[in-house]
């Protein structure tokens, strides 16, 4: 039976309001499972993609995902390029506000097909300006990037109540008031925590 995902990138100007919408919005663009919608914090790299590659782990070929609009599932056209091959190698149909891609099968539209051979024009185009961007940098002993927070940085209360938000003993709400904090803060460092034991091959629920 095929599944439907929703996902949402979400940013950190993004009210709990905002969320809400999107997710009604999620709901009325074909999402009719709750616990198949995925929120992802923004971090501008392809670091904190936790909620879309479990995603990809999750589904089969012949499912769906959908999202609201473009800035909801990538933050450039190089990420945009790679999540539609993506889709194309798992055989998954994408539906992007009233715009769909399919991919499901081998043989694929005039309009997908158009659309990523523009995007991999454009994303030849922006790797040229990187790699010379980079270079430029390096040449005058600049390093290109941002610091982002680590599990180490998340609250104390927190990293105490991961193993509960894990084992769905708790609610994101229950935590967010707990921590004082909205439950988007709260995604964000699940997602952080996430990462952390991927990298580190390791289970925080186990003490």
């Amino acid at each position: 039976m095929e599944k439907i995902f929703g996902y949402i990138r979400y940013y950190k100007n993004d009210t709990e309001k905002d969320l809400q919408q999107l997710d009604s919005q999620l709901r009325s663009l074909g999402v009719t499972n709750d616990k198949l919608i995925f929120h992802e914090f923004d971090k501008g790299t392809n670091k904190y993609n936790t909620m879309y590659k479990e995603i990809l782990h999750r589904s089969t070929p012949g499912d769906t995902i959908i999202t609201t609009d473009y800035t909801r599932i990538s933050y450039s056209p190089v990420s945009l390029y790679n999540l539609f091959n993506t889709i194309k190698e798992y055989k998954l149909r994408l539906i992007i506000g009233n715009i769909t891609f399919d991919c499901r099968d081998d043989t694929l539209s005039d309009h997908t097909k158009g659309m990523l051979d523009m995007l991999s024009i454009i994303n030849d185009m922006v790797s040229d300006a990187s790699e010379k961007r980079s270079s430029i940098a390096e040449s005058k002993g600049n390093k290109l990037g941002r610091n982002a927070l680590q599990y180490d940085d998340l609250p104390e209360d927190f990293r105490k109540l991961y193993p509960a938000i894990k084992n769905k003993d708790v609610s994101t709400t229950d935590v967010a008031k707990k921590l004082n904090v909205s439950r988007r803060t709260v995604y964000h460092y699940i997602y952080i925590a996430k990462d952390y034991e991927k990298e580190n091959h390791i289970d925080l629920c186990i003490s």
